[in-house]
């Protein structure tokens, strides 16, 4: 009886080592959104234009070889991209709307990404506006850039 009792709790303790499932380790993410970039670094073949820091990124990354805009201004791309819905269905359609006022209810991939556990930044204007909004839930921590605030308003232009 008293070895029986011994056989049943080691192979208690010993199940518990049987069916310990190791965690599996999540890769790190890191998107980098450029406007007006397109395909004009070292890696798309353009040899004569120098990236060394994507060169870089891309040798341990994934490069999307096929990219496709959904509207022809960068607001409703963004949201369109971000939120994974027609720019028709976020309601921006333009540069001054915001997918976080038009629908603020929307999933965002910052949003799932942080809900999923891991740490989101933001730096420049994700959401095309380069500020912060009080509230916003989707980033940890949101680095703005004094000197790019609304620099084209200061100098009277329509860009940079």
């Amino acid at each position: 009886m008293r070895a029986g009792v011994i056989s049943a709790i080691l192979g208690w303790c010993l199940s518990g080592t049987v069916f310990a499932v190791e965690p599996v380790a999540r890769p790190n993410v890191l998107l980098i959104v450029c406007d007006d970039l397109n395909t004009h670094v070292s890696t798309s073949g353009y040899r004569h234009i120098k990236t060394p820091a994507f060169d870089a990124l891309a040798l341990t990354g994934m490069r999307f070889g096929r990219a496709y805009c959904q509207y022809p201004v960068c607001g409703p791309s963004r949201a369109s991209f971000l939120s994974g819905l027609y720019p028709e269905s976020t309601g921006v359609l333009d540069n001054k709307a915001d997918i976080r006022q038009t629908r603020p209810r929307t999933q965002t991939m910052p949003r799932c990404f942080r809900e999923q556990g891991y740490w989101t930044g933001s730096v420049g204007k994700v959401f095309h506006s380069p500020r912060h909004e009080p509230g916003e839930t989707d980033w940890d921590q949101f680095l703005e850039i004094p000197e790019r605030r609304d620099a084209s308003r200061d100098r009277g232009q329509k860009g940079l």
